[in-house]
């Protein structure tokens, strides 16, 4: 179910950079307004998941994971619907923190129920989220070349579903927090290795998200 969670929330991000060429015709913004948009997407995805983190760290709720499908589904489903730039942008931020939520806990809750197998539990978490970008692409522009712009309204149902089925399927037991041995409590805390997968991260980041806006333009 986290992996089917993971798979929605990236499915509405797939809509972005598809879809943007289409605003951009419809709506006649320029290439740097272009840009705009999909750095305000990105980074009020990425950001603002160090927040959540810190949320779900002091708030233990399972339950909250089930709210970001259907949060992505309502608000970038709307996408189509936008009537200027301005509230395109503060839907695509809107959508974006919908997003960021799922994404700590989420991964959290993955590794903790992958049990010792965690190296393998978390590629098939990941793994979901790929083919729910990819799928979320092929899904927006078969609406828009099916029923035009507001097409993108009909994606709404799926991520309410999902919701659902994640809100039914995983209990509301707070995330245990294992004690830690003295072993573990005596090594250092590694912040520097944690940087650099960070900044790795980020230049991967840089490379697909540019790849998969300036391509389509």
């Amino acid at each position: 179910m986290l992996t089917v969670g993971h798979f929605t929330v990236d499915f509405y991000a797939g809509f972005i950079p598809v879809l943007v060429p289409v605003l951009q015709r419809a709506m006649g913004f320029t290439l740097t307004e272009a840009a705009i948009l999909v750095s305000a997407f990105s980074l009020s995805t990425s950001f603002s998941q160090t927040f959540f983190g810190v949320l779900f760290d002091r708030w233990h709720s399972v339950r909250l994971v089930a709210l970001a499908p259907m949060l992505a589904a309502v608000t970038l489903s709307c996408i189509g619907i936008m009537p200027t730039y301005t509230s395109l942008i503060f839907l695509v931020i809107a959508g974006g923190l919908s997003i960021a939520a799922f994404h700590p806990y989420g991964a959290s809750l993955a590794a903790l129920e992958s049990g010792p197998r965690h190296s393998v539990g978390m590629s098939i978490f990941v793994t979901g989220g790929t083919i729910g970008v990819a799928a979320g692409a092929l899904a927006a522009s078969a609406l828009v070349n099916w029923g035009g712009l507001s097409a993108t309204l009909y994606a709404v149902g799926f991520g309410c579903l999902v919701a659902f089925l994640i809100r039914r399927n995983i209990d509301g037991r707070p995330m245990p927090h294992e004690g830690k041995s003295q072993e573990e409590a005596a090594l250092p805390t590694g912040y520097g290795l944690l940087m650099s997968l960070g900044i790795m991260s980020m230049i991967r980041a840089i490379v697909i998200l540019g790849f998969q806006t300036f391509v389509p333009l």
